[in-house]
């Protein structure tokens, strides 16, 4: 894991100037506007000066003068590090390229204009991150809900740290690619199968951007050669934190009441040496601040940070984050094969394209394969709790899935209904 790739500095290392604000990167922008409009003075004269420019140079020194300091994050010190160039929006963006290339390329190949392909890749891309981040901040609300509408919209906004999830984005697109496709008069089930090989290579891309962020792990794996393991910080590591593993012990939410109730404790564990009992209830965990963990998830150590237990009518356990595991429990690498089953996915829909003998047949294959092996890869990842009180626990992910099985075998009856061949190449 590594969710900060780097940093674009606060200041220079020479003269100390800032390189956001009243810094270098506005300075620049000044100069620009210096240099055009005095070439263009030059070389056409004052009354016939082109000022179109004026609004792009304008916005410009807007963003990387106020807006840029505000997305520094701050130091050990105070004093900013600069702006942190996150690993996940990068893999995200890496995968977002990826996926219109190889659109581009398939429709270069079936005599559809770039043009079209790229504009439709634009409203399915902001559609997509739309649906994905509304589906997560709604499955996911009592990590945003803030005293003020406007801290829970910046948080809800804010996509350094992840928070996407899969179904949202395809959601959002599809409703993006119907509208698209009726507004321009394209034959949708031709179009649908065009673009399907380029959504599963970038969401290929997308989960190795999970990997780096730390989200979207699985479940503790034991002894497993295929357990990975995650620093302290990383959202696996809190999880197991927060139901004790991490601290040798097991805790469980008592299903009538509520509460967290201490399961099992581990003797001479961490748990045992600091008087933590089996059937004690937790009434508060006090972690480090979000300063603190942004921090340890970049790499930078906090010697001051502790972690805390309460309990009722009991001790407060305390711990220095330096006597807790430097990692995490080992798990299984979902991310990773999620990752691989995308790809896998994308290069079998590439292979069968040529051939299809009807329109959305590749896409159907699209919604047959990725529901049922998201069924299987659900079943190792523990971030995300059932939706159901029953024996029969299922995620939404995977409820979503077991509809969407269902809802294809219609596509597969509608499409085999069809007479061969393809609406594509387009016709004038």
């Amino acid at each position: 894991m590594r969710s900060t790739l780097f940093y674009i500095p606060h200041a220079d290392p020479w003269w100390n100037i800032p390189v956001f604000g009243f810094g270098w990167l506005l300075m620049l922008v000044l100069l620009a506007g210096l240099v055009i409009f005095g070439y263009r003075c030059f070389r056409y004269g004052w009354s016939h000066l082109d000022w179109t420019d004026l609004p792009v140079l304008l916005m410009l020194a807007v963003v990387v003068g106020g807006i840029a300091p505000l997305l520094e994050q701050p130091g050990p010190t105070g004093v900013p590090l600069g702006i942190p160039i996150r690993a996940y929006g990068v893999m995200v963006l890496l995968g977002i390229i990826a996926g219109i290339a190889l659109s581009l390329q398939q429709g270069r190949r079936m005599g559809v204009h770039p043009d079209l392909v790229f504009a439709l890749c634009f409203w399915i891309i902001v559609a997509g991150f739309v649906g994905a981040r509304t589906f997560y901040v709604l499955q996911k609300w009592e990590q945003f809900a803030c005293p003020t509408w406007s801290e829970t919209l910046f948080k809800a906004v804010n996509l350094t740290d992840g928070g996407l999830v899969v179904y949202g984005s395809f959601i959002g697109a599809a409703l993006a690619s119907v509208v698209f496709v009726a507004w321009h008069r394209l034959p949708p089930l031709a179009m649908a199968d065009l673009l399907a090989p380029g959504l599963m290579i970038g969401l290929a891309f997308g989960r190795i951007g999970c990997l780096m962020n730390g989200c979207c792990w699985g479940g503790e794996c034991g002894d497993s050669k295929l357990g990975i393991t995650f620093p302290p910080g990383s959202p696996p590591y809190m999880y197991q934190l927060d139901h004790g593993t991490l601290v040798d012990m097991r805790v469980q939410e008592d299903a009538r009441s509520g509460n967290l109730v201490i399961q099992e404790v581990v003797p001479g564990g961490r748990a045992d040496r600091q008087r933590l009992q089996a059937g004690q209830i937790i009434t508060g965990l006090e972690l480090p601040s979000e300063q603190q963990f942004n921090l340890m998830r970049s790499g930078t150590p906090v010697p001051d940070a502790t972690v805390s237990i309460h309990t009722q009518g009991g001790p407060i356990a305390t711990w220095q984050f330096d006597e807790l595991p430097g990692r995490s429990r080992p798990v299984y690498p979902a991310q990773i094969l999620s990752s691989i089953n995308a790809a896998l996915i994308c290069l079998f829909l590439w292979a069968y394209y040529p051939l299809r003998r009807r329109d959305g047949e590749v896409f159907a294959l699209l919604i047959t394969i990725y529901p049922l092996t998201r069924l299987l890869l659900e079943t190792i990842r523990t971030d995300e709790s059932s939706i159901l009180a029953t024996n029969f626990r299922w995620t939404i992910s995977q409820m979503i899935s077991g509809l969407l099985l269902v809802a294809v075998v219609a596509l597969w009856c509608f499409i085999l209904t069809r007479p061969k061949g393809s609406r594509l190449p387009l016709t004038e």
